[in-house]
């Protein structure tokens, strides 16, 4: 595997981008405590795994056993067959690893076959449903670490919105995820001061080649 900075891809053709995306001040990571960091993980991931989701369930199930010390990252992983967005934040200053409770809080989803997405340094994850396992894979405890850090309350019968949550991204536009959508589907009219309720993929008006997106 290429053991650079940001390790990025192995002999099986497991492929990561990296993004930071930060979190909510509630997630701050124990740092006395939580180890992993988004370069360890991706390191663990790649020298272990012959797809894009083993990859995934190695370094979630590695950060919430030994505690995610680093900031809200996001992760393009693929292989030859897919390509999913995989999310992970620190679980608090509180967390400890005699506690039994997992040390970060993740999800991934599947990017349809014939969709692109766009990871602009912002969460793209929004409604999450655990029981479509052919497009999520998501931490047991993607909504009880929410609760338990006060940035979400379900008895306010407000919808849990993944991106909304461990790191709002309402009022934070940005121009590349605008771009991209009005470039590759432009159909789809997208209205930049919308941007943080862009659908999580989109179907591109024409097929997109490897040298339009270098060229984008």
């Amino acid at each position: 595997y290429f053991n650079v900075g940001y390790p990025f891809a192995n002999n099986y053709q497991v492929i990561i981008g990296e993004t930071t995306i930060g979190n909510e001040k509630e997630c701050s990571p124990n740092l006395d405590e939580a180890i992993m960091y988004i370069e360890q993980l991706e390191i663990f991931g790649l020298q272990r795994a012959k797809t894009a989701r083993e990859c995934i369930k190695i370094m979630g199930e590695l950060a919430e056993e030994y505690g995610y010390a680093d900031r809200g990252e996001c992760l393009a992983v693929t292989d030859p067959q897919e390509a999913w967005v995989f999310e992970i934040y620190p679980v608090g200053p509180f967390w400890t690893k005699k506690s039994g409770k997992p040390g970060a809080v993740w999800c991934a989803q599947r990017v349809p076959d014939d969709h692109i997405t766009c990871i602009p340094n912002k969460s793209r994850i929004g409604k999450i449903d655990p029981n479509d396992k052919e497009n999520f894979i998501v931490s047991s405890n993607y909504i009880d670490s929410a609760i338990e850090l006060e940035i979400y309350d379900p008895v306010s019968g407000e919808p849990f919105i993944w991106k909304f949550t461990y790191r709002d991204v309402r009022g934070r536009e940005d121009p590349r995820l605008w771009r991209v959508y009005s470039v590759l589907a432009p159909s789809g009219n997208w209205k930049y001061s919308e941007v943080a309720h862009y659908p999580f993929s989109v179907k591109p008006d024409k097929a997109v080649s490897f040298q339009g997106v270098i060229e984008l």
